[in-house]
């Protein structure tokens, strides 16, 4: 057994009150409801015993009529009621004439009416969404009514891995319409398979599934946590009962959408309705929409200036004041607050935050770039190597095509290439390693960056041009370091092993696209038939 208990995109910039707050939400109605439910079903309880003890002491009621009616209701169970069916009938009473006892017919009745009104008439389907007979708000109480204890853990901690992270990337406000908007879509879906159930759908399900949709789309490299304990025959022997394992969200919400698809298809003919076309529902939607914002270009042109705008850069009276004379537009004055408070605390990152506000405002690139380069060797400090990567991507943004390479701190620029890396973004990673060795040639770690360019291109990539083109720059470094001199030897015979075999089997290799570093022409390298020689 094992469920998800966060992500490694766990650090957020603001605390995420929607998330919480849905949580709370869901727990309080489940409270709330589940206390209803316990007297509904007490009082559902006591109208079928009253039902029963009057069938007792008027015996000659009874007929297979009636107890095909009591099984219909649920008083009975369905096999017992077939099992005293068929005593009946033996008895000669499959239709018992109950003209004799119209007075106590009429009250079996009453009590058995009463008995459908409160078995018919739950928080549940009052809340829940019953595709039959539903009404215009039935599709968001619905959302957050749970049925059982077990259920509502489950749903949370799904919401509680994958939540977060969403909720920072969209920002508080759309993150909540999103949510309730996954919850109607997978209403939606369930109601166009059961038209006619009038069995009510309760759960937060189908809206976490959505969220789930958009996190493959947006968040797809990173890695889902989970918690794990094994019982009976795998635990026998293995003295390892319980522990942590990670995958990534591109492998396991694909396998777990996969399997929702299956079990809908295989219960849709059932005769009872089930969840998983709800789930189905919200995690198409929740593709669709996040693919939506992504290809429109919505999160870099509104939501995320909207919520770096809204970012607490702390108590400091100075930073605020600074701020609010930069949103009056005297960005002049602003800058000497903020250079004045710099000069006393160089290194705050709040501070900094503030001075990369009035820099974007004013356009001033030179100092925008000095404080990008700051902001992110402060983050790297900090282990903050999703927002440094942010950073960092902020000041590409400030060069064209015919600009200066950016100057950065090696150390850091390593240590971004070195997280590229590590999350799967091997493109990325060798593109940035090439650039920050370019940059620095003179720098020791130069030949470094760029042998870890052409082994990512060698061996992640496949791409042999790109691989020789950063090996080639890296072996006319000279590098003192000998063991990445053999690195780059071990590299380069191979892929002259490798071109030359395509050679001789007289194939081209179809190379597989790669975006070069912006400020550096496009290096040429053409493989004579003999090879490389360098």
């Amino acid at each position: 057994m094992f469920f998800p208990v966060g992500s490694d995109k766990d650090e957020v910039r603001r605390i995420p009150w929607i998330t919480f707050s849905l949580i709370a939400l869901n727990i309080f109605a489940f409270s709330i409801t589940y206390l209803i439910s316990l007297k509904d079903q007490q009082r559902a309880d006591a109208a079928a015993e009253q039902v029963q003890e009057f069938l007792r002491v008027h015996p000659e009621l009874m007929d297979g009529d009636r107890m095909d009616e009591l099984a219909r209701v649920g008083i009975v169970p369905k096999l017992e009621g077939e099992y005293l069916k068929l005593t009946l009938s033996q008895m000669g009473r499959d239709h018992a004439d109950l003209s004799d006892y119209n007075l106590e017919f009429a009250e079996y009745e009453r009590l058995l009416t009463a008995y459908i009104r409160l078995r018919e008439a739950p928080v549940f389907k009052t809340l829940g969404y019953v595709p039959a007979s539903h009404r215009r708000w039935d599709v968001f109480t619905s959302i957050f009514v749970h049925s059982s204890f077990w259920a509502l853990l489950e749903n949370m901690l799904f919401f509680f891995a994958v939540g977060f992270a969403l909720e920072d990337l969209w920002g508080r406000s759309l993150f909540a319409v999103f949510f309730v908007a996954c919850g109607v879509a997978g209403c939606f879906l369930h109601g166009l398979f059961y038209t006619n159930s009038h069995l009510p759908l309760v759960g937060a399900s189908g809206a976490i599934a959505g969220v789930m949709g958009a996190y493959l789309v947006r968040l797809y490299h990173t890695k889902i946590k989970f918690f794990y304990v094994r019982y009976g025959i795998l635990a026998m022997g293995s003295g390892n009962y319980y522990g942590y394992f990670s995958l990534p969200a591109y492998v396991y919400l694909p396998l777990w959408f996969a399997l929702e698809l299956i079990l809908g298809l295989a219960t849709r003919n059932s005769g009872a309705a089930s969840s998983h076309w709800a789930h189905i529902g919200g995690f198409v939607f929740g593709m669709a929409f996040a693919g939506i914002v992504q290809a429109a270009g919505l999160e870099e042109k509104y939501l995320k200036p909207a919520i770096e705008a809204k970012i607490d850069f702390g108590s400091d009276k100075t930073i605020t004041d600074a701020l609010d004379l930069l949103e009056k537009g005297d960005a002049t004055t602003a800058e000497l607050l903020l250079n004045a408070y710099m000069s006393k605390k160089p290194n705050d990152p709040s501070g900094l935050m503030a001075q990369v506000r009035v820099y974007e405002k004013t356009e001033n690139v030179v100092p925008l770039r000095e404080i990008y380069c700051k902001l992110i060797h402060q983050q790297l400090l900090l282990r903050e190597y999703d927002s440094a990567v942010v950073v960092y991507d902020a000041l590409l943004g400030t060069f064209g095509d015919s600009e200066p390479v950016i100057q950065l701190e090696m150390r850091d620029w390593m240590a971004i290439c070195d997280h590229l890396f590590k999350e799967e973004m091997y493109k990325e990673a060798a593109i940035e390693y090439r650039r920050a060795g370019r940059a620095n040639t003179t720098n020791p770690y130069a030949a470094k960056a760029l042998l870890m360019s052409g082994e990512i291109f060698f061996q992640k990539l496949r791409s042999n041009r790109e691989a020789a083109v950063s090996l080639v720059e890296a072996k006319a470094l000279n590098s003192t370091q000998q063991h990445w001199v053999k690195r780059m030897d071990a590299a380069i015979e191979k892929i002259k092993e490798q071109e030359m075999t395509r050679i001789q089997a007289g194939k081209k290799a179809e190379e597989k696209p790669v975006d070069l570093p912006k400020n550096a022409p496009e290096p040429e390298l053409r493989i004579p038939p003999e090879g490389l020689s360098l």
